[in-house]
């Protein structure tokens, strides 16, 4: 073992392999809140309106397409 740690071996002894040493050290976290706009408030809201009825648009052209897919195979036998 060197001064820094590392365990070296030359040979054929040991095990075949990579080897990971971490040294973990504190890290400073630095938590700040700020607060929004209204406008900020008002776009992001506008936007999850958006994105629901925008699901809902799909969900409901994909059951209209099935159901009527559905109904000439009935009709058709």
């Amino acid at each position: 073992m060197n001064k820094q740690g590392v365990f070296t071996q030359h040979g054929v002894a040991g095990a075949p392999g990579a080897y990971f040493n971490f040294e973990i050290s504190p890290i400073l976290v630095v938590h700040s809140e700020t607060r929004q706009s209204f406008d900020h408030f008002l776009t992001s809201t506008c936007a999850i309106i958006g994105g629901v009825l925008t699901v809902a648009a799909l969900l409901d052209s994909i059951l209209f397409a099935t159901g009527r897919k559905l109904t000439r195979c009935d009709t058709s036998s």
